[in-house]
Formats: structure tokens, C-alpha cells, sequence
């Protein structure tokens, strides 16, 4: 295993994860939005 596929590996996955983190998070703030209009009406 040589070092540029390694680093190339952590990269890749650093994205992999930046990308969960920011569909999880538009998921939770879709339903947040959801709960509050919920309890407005």
C-alpha cells in the first residue's frame, strides 16, 4: 500500500462524510421546520 493511495483514500472518505453530515443536517432542519409549522397551527 503505497502513501498516495492511503492519503487519496482519507481524502475520499473526508468527502464521503462531509457530504453525510450536510444531508443529515438538511434533513433534520426539513423537519424542524415541519415540527414548528406543526405547532403554529
Amino acid at each position: 500500500m503505497n502513501f498516495a493511495s492511503t492519503y487519496e483514500l482519507a481524502a475520499a472518505n473526508a468527502r464521503l462524510a462531509e457530504l453525510h453530515k450536510q444531508a443529515a443536517d438538511a434533513r433534520i432542519a426539513r423537519l424542524a421546520k415541519k415540527e414548528r409549522r406543526r405547532k403554529a397551527a
